[in-house]
């Protein structure tokens, strides 16, 4: 029987990035929100203080790289693993196949012979991780070889090259991924701003949350300098509610309506 493969360990890039860059992201936002807060009223500005913006950088960007070491030497073991040959191969066909749910089973599992596996578009392992739900090739009574490290599919062929390909599935993924950090981003910049006009409001608000989106725009609620200076921020907010809204917008569709 002839095998198109579809997934290879040796042959793919480094596709986990997309985690620690995220993580990157997020830590610059938590930064720029954080030194955009004023400080309250009475509050003395300690060096322990000033120095919580470093310390969440520092404490994002530890992390940021601890994720990308973690998961690329994952990729380099199994690819040490099929390079010395301590990998187990299977072949059949799919049975007990069960397809991720966004709104149910968070992995996809199928077994072959007597072997079972289990992978996640959301588990970053290094190996195949395509489920039929975002774009893979696995079906029920599919014939496929599957090479294997533990529980790890290292190399997946398959029998029919009819599948959809996992390209679309990746780019579906980082679409919504890319959505996500759109979203909050806009909603970071939003924050920023709003907390940078809370000196010009003529009542403060009880919590740093402020009130309703309706009152923060409020010219009313703002002195006359406030206003001026709401004034030159209100291209930029509307700017960041569409962008906010596109986030939101992106990352349902890919995340739940983008599937087939």
């Amino acid at each position: 029987m002839h095998y198109d493969v579809v997934f290879d360990v040796n042959t793919v890039g480094y596709e986990a990035w997309l985690f620690p860059a995220g993580m990157l992201i997020f830590a610059v936002i938590a930064v720029l929100v954080v030194r955009s807060v004023p400080p309250r009223p009475g509050v003395v500005m300690t060096p322990v203080l000033r120095a919580v913006p470093y310390l969440v950088y520092g404490f994002a960007v530890l992390f940021t790289v601890f994720s990308f070491v973690g998961t690329y030497v994952q990729l380099a073991r199994l690819r040490a693993a099929v390079g010395s040959g301590r990998v187990q191969v299977v072949e059949g066909q799919v049975t007990d196949f069960a397809p991720l749910s966004d709104f149910g089973n968070k992995s996809e599992s199928f077994r072959v012979s007597d072997h079972w596996f289990a992978y996640s578009d959301y588990s970053v392992t290094g190996g195949f991780n395509n489920s039929s739900t975002h774009g893979g090739p696995i079906r029920e009574g599919l014939p496929v070889r599957v090479t294997y490290v533990g529980n790890t599919i290292v190399r997946l062929e398959v029998a029919d090259p009819k599948w959809p390909s996992s390209r679309t599935g990746r780019s579906r993924i980082l679409l919504s991924t890319l959505g996500l950090l759109l979203f909050a981003a806009a909603g970071a910049a939003y924050v920023s701003i709003i907390r940078r006009l809370a000196r010009y409001r003529l009542v403060r608000p009880t919590s740093w949350q402020h009130d309703s989106w309706v009152q923060e725009l409020n010219p009313n609620n703002y002195s006359h300098e406030g206003q001026v200076v709401l004034g030159g921020f209100r291209p930029w907010i509307r700017a960041l509610f569409v962008l906010e809204v596109l986030g939101a917008i992106i990352f349902v569709k890919f995340s739940f309506f983008a599937h087939g």
